[in-house]
């Protein structure tokens, strides 16, 4: 008894999507289009939370001191910079091994 009621089911649906094959098609085109959308919006959503993760990490700040900026007050910056949570490294080059290199 249920295994005929499926079949009627069926064969209804199939009939039905062969009568109006216009709209069953229309219905089937609008259904992939949503779906492709949704998955595209998806897929471009992980690229952009992927690339902000990638930049965060990448971030170069160079300071440059003047000519007249005494050793002493260059590190005391270095040591504040060090103390700010946000940044992961702190490289102080003197005048002098910059030179050499």
């Amino acid at each position: 008894m249920l295994w005929t009621k499926v079949k009627r089911v069926l064969r209804s649906g199939f009939v039905s999507f062969l009568r109006n094959s216009f709209v069953s098609l229309a219905s089937v085109f609008v259904m992939t289009m949503t779906l492709i959308i949704i998955g595209s919006l998806m897929f471009v959503n992980a690229l952009v939370g992927d690339f902000i993760a990638y930049v965060k990490d990448k971030v170069d700040v160079n300071v440059y001191f003047e000519p007249a900026v005494e050793e002493n007050a260059a590190l005391a910056f270095k040591a504040e910079l060090e103390n700010i949570p946000e940044v992961a490294f702190v490289e102080y080059t003197s005048r002098e091994q910059a030179l050499a290199d």
